[in-house]
């Protein structure tokens, strides 16, 4: 084959710099035969050539070369088990025990494989591909979640189960049904959307067939998923009710980045905001505060947080500023985050900056607003 190149090269006289590399070298030492660099010097370019064509196409599936030999080597080696030990998928992807975890740890993060124990040896981990059917299914649909709990994802998978069976159908069969599924659920159709649903179905790989088995399976999954998020949306309206009988609501939804759900799971991890004597208390509490190191009589401040307080309470803070990021409104908090990041602090520093600060001024206008009521009433 690379000789076929060369032979097109010099039939179409085409020169490269390995060409001329060779050409340097028969000027210089006409005694020596450069023809192996040759063959070496073209291998290489094309193993260059090769690998980053490689990459790129990694890169827009969101993985790295390394995490796609893992995903391969299980594909094709684990047979009808369906998993490898780490040991096995180690020595069939070639690499340490150490880069093979590191690999591992990633794909288990991303949702791609699941480590398992063996249930014939429980000292054993078994390391597997996602049992999906449609992967990223979950990421083509931007609707909220309805009243009752429902969401579009979830009806479009019960109705169209299995990537294969998008892909069984020509496009404009997907496209009618895809309109009356819209129609008949009461979700407006989007023209363009099912030629996007269509052409990523034929770029997925399913790791269960298509068959009934599989198809209870997932409309089991489908039903149980359903009732628990009816569950959730029962007691998110049960949760709201019960706090917007506080007398410190009306001025915790009225700040910035704040809605009835997040307001009320403020209020509940906060709980009675005169029980803390200063501002540095609350945020102390929520671990979002700078955290310090002492020796002896010498106490020094330090960059990273505490985190010593509820982790409830800083998932709700960590939600209102990433809102408040995506909406950049004129917010003394958002000022505040983006002075930081134009500094170039790191993503995590100016974020945990922002709850700190978000925190203060609801410490200061929840007591104000408690102590004007205190005074009405006398």
């Amino acid at each position: 084959m690379i000789w076929d190149v060369k032979m097109i090269w010099d039939n179409q006289c085409v020169s490269d710099d390995v060409d001329q590399i060779l050409e340097q070298w028969r000027n210089t030492r006409p005694d020596i035969d450069p023809s192996p660099m040759e063959l070496t010097g073209r291998l290489q370019r094309a193993a260059v050539f090769t690998r980053e064509q490689l990459t790129s196409n990694f890169t827009a599936a969101g993985l790295e070369p390394g995490q796609f030999d893992v995903l391969a080597t299980i594909y094709r080696a684990a047979g009808k088990a369906g998993a490898l030990t780490a040991g096995e998928l180690a020595r069939w992807v070639m690499v340490s025990a150490g880069a093979l975890t590191n690999r591992v740890d990633n794909l288990v993060a991303a949702g791609l494989v699941t480590r398992r124990h063996d249930t014939a040896n429980r000292r054993r981990v078994l390391i597997a591909l996602t049992d999906q059917v449609y992967p990223g299914a979950n990421t083509y649909f931007e609707s909220p979640a309805r009243a009752d709990g429902s969401q579009k994802w979830v009806d479009y998978v019960a109705a169209f189960w299995h990537v294969d069976y998008v892909c069984s159908m020509r496009l404009s069969t997907f496209t009618e049904r895809y309109r009356k599924w819209c129609h008949r659920h009461g979700y407006n159709f989007q023209s363009d959307k099912p030629r996007m649903l269509w052409e990523k179905a034929k770029d997925l790989i399913a790791m269960l067939p298509m068959d009934k088995m599989t198809k209870s399976l997932v409309q089991t999954a489908v039903a149980q998923l359903n009732v628990l998020s009816k569950t959730v949306e029962t007691l998110r309206t049960q949760m709201i009710e019960l706090a917007e009988k506080l007398p410190e609501y009306p001025v915790v939804i009225a700040m910035n980045g704040v809605g009835a759900t997040l307001a009320s799971q403020l209020i509940a991890e906060i709980g009675d905001i005169t029980r803390f004597p200063r501002r540095g208390s609350l945020t102390a509490f929520a671990g979002v505060d700078p955290g310090a190191k002492q020796s002896g009589t010498m106490q020094l401040r330090s960059n990273k947080t505490s985190k010593a307080g509820s982790p409830h309470l800083r998932r709700a803070l960590f939600q209102i500023v990433s809102g408040l990021l995506m909406r950049a409104p004129d917010d003394p908090v958002y000022n505040f985050m983006d002075k930081k990041r134009t500094e170039g602090k790191p993503y995590y520093v100016y974020m945990t900056a922002g709850a700190n600060k978000f925190l203060r001024i609801y410490y200061g206008r929840v007591n104000e607003y408690l102590a004007g009521l205190s005074k009405e009433q006398e």
